[in-house]
């Protein structure tokens, strides 16, 4: 049987900003909720990092990944739940 190695380079920036990225997340599943009363926490994570784990997969770790699935997440849920999309000012 062959061996694999996995190394990881964990930085103090990436632990670090790590919080950062949940505390968004967490706002953000709480405005989708307030908006769609019966959309489950679980649900919204669940596309949310479907989508960021594409988008990772298209054009690489870039922060702007993360707020491209946010925004995709939104447009999704606003689709299945016949919601009204605010447009950019």
């Amino acid at each position: 049987m062959k061996k694999h190695t996995l190394i990881l380079d964990l930085d103090d920036t990436l632990i670090h900003c790590n919080k950062y990225f949940h505390d968004a997340r967490d706002k953000f599943v709480k405005q989708m909720q307030s908006w769609i009363h019966a959309l489950p926490k679980e649900k919204i994570n669940q596309k949310q990092l479907e989508l960021e784990v594409k988008g990772v997969e298209k054009h690489g770790l870039h922060s702007s990944v993360f707020i491209d699935s946010l925004v995709k997440t939104y447009q999704y849920f606003c689709i299945k739940h016949k919601r009204r999309m605010k447009e950019k000012k």
